[in-house]
C-alpha cells in the first residue's frame, strides 16, 4: 500500500526565559501574543522550562486575567516541559544532535544568541527561519496547505538536483497566485486535467518546464491536496505516468 507522509526531522525551538525579563508587563504580554501567533508547522516542537514560572510577569498574568491573559497562559502551557535549561546555541546543538533548531523569546537584546535568524519572536521571523534552515522538502510542505505526500514522491523528489525542486516548489506558489476556485485548479498552463477518459478520480499535473521538464501528478480532495509522482517530461508513454498516478490514488483514497 502506497504510505502518505507528513513530517520531516523534527526541529526543536526552546523559550528563553531571559528574553522575557523586560521593562514593562505590556512589553512581556505583547511579546508573548506575538509568539501565540506563529502558525507552528506540526514537525516543529516549541519548549519551555519550568523555570518560567518563577517570572514576576507570570504571576501578574493571573492578576490580570483577562482574555488576552488567557490566551498567553493557554500557549505557555501548550508548549514541551523540558528538564534542560537551554539558552544558548551550543546547549540547543547539543541537546538536538544538530544546530537546525531556534529559539523563542521577546527581547534578545542582551546577546545570548548570535544567529539572528534563531531569534523567533512572531511569524514573520519563524517563516524567515524556515526559509533559511529548512530542506526543499519542508519547504514544499509548507507551501502545499493541507498536503499528503506519498513516499515514492518524497523519495523521487528528494533524487532530483536542488534546482529542479526549486522550480517545483515556484511553480506550487505561482499556481497558488492564480487565484482561482481552489488553490490548484486547473488551467491548462500550470496546471492541467490529465484525468483519463475513463477516469476513476481526478489526475491534475503540474507542469514544470525548466531547467528540466517534469510533471507532478496529484489531485485536490475536499480541501486535501494528495501528491504522488513526479516524473520526466521525456517519457514517451506519458498516459501509462498518468495511470499510475491514477491507481496509486486510488489505492490510498478509494473516494479521491
Amino acid at each position: 500500500m502506497l504510505n502518505f507522509l507528513r513530517l520531516e526531522k523534527v526541529s526543536d525551538f526552546f523559550l528563553i526565559n531571559e528574553t522575557l525579563e523586560v521593562a514593562t508587563y505590556e512589553i512581556f504580554k505583547n511579546g508573548l501574543l506575538e509568539l501565540n501567533s506563529i502558525e507552528k508547522r506540526g514537525d516543529h516542537v516549541f519548549n519551555k522550562n519550568s523555570l518560567i514560572y518563577n517570572l514576576d510577569f507570570y504571576a501578574s498574568l493571573f492578576s490580570n486575567y483577562k482574555q488576552e491573559e488567557q490566551v498567553i497562559v493557554k500557549f505557555l502551557e501548550q508548549l514541551t516541559t523540558i528538564d534542560e535549561v537551554i539558552n544558548t546555541e551550543e546547549l540547543a546543538n547539543a541537546y538536538c544532535g544538530t544546530d537546525i533548531n531556534g529559539f523563542l523569546g521577546i527581547d534578545y537584546s542582551r546577546g545570548v544568541i548570535k544567529d539572528q535568524i534563531k531569534k523567533v519572536s512572531c511569524n514573520d521571523t519563524y517563516v524567515i527561519w524556515i526559509s533559511n534552515y529548512a530542506s526543499n522538502f519542508a519547504k514544499l510542505n509548507a507551501v502545499v496547505d493541507n498536503f499528503k505526500f506519498s513516499d515514492k514522491f518524497e523519495k523521487d523528489f528528494q533524487g532530483l538536483n536542488e534546482d529542479v525542486q526549486e522550480s517545483i516548489i515556484r511553480t506550487f506558489i505561482k499556481a497558488k497566485k492564480r487565484g482561482l476556485v481552489t488553490p490548484f485548479y486547473p488551467d491548462t498552463k500550470i496546471v492541467k486535467d490529465v484525468s483519463l477518459s475513463n477516469r476513476k478520480c481526478t489526475v491534475l499535473e503540474l507542469r514544470v518546464y525548466s531547467p528540466v521538464a517534469v510533471r507532478v501528478y496529484f489531485n485536490e480532495d475536499n480541501g486535501h491536496v494528495n501528491v504522488v509522482s513526479v516524473e520526466q517530461k521525456s517519457n514517451p508513454d506519458q498516459n501509462a505516468d498518468i495511470k499510475k498516478a491514477q491507481d496509486n490514488l486510488l489505492n490510498m483514497y478509494p473516494n479521491a
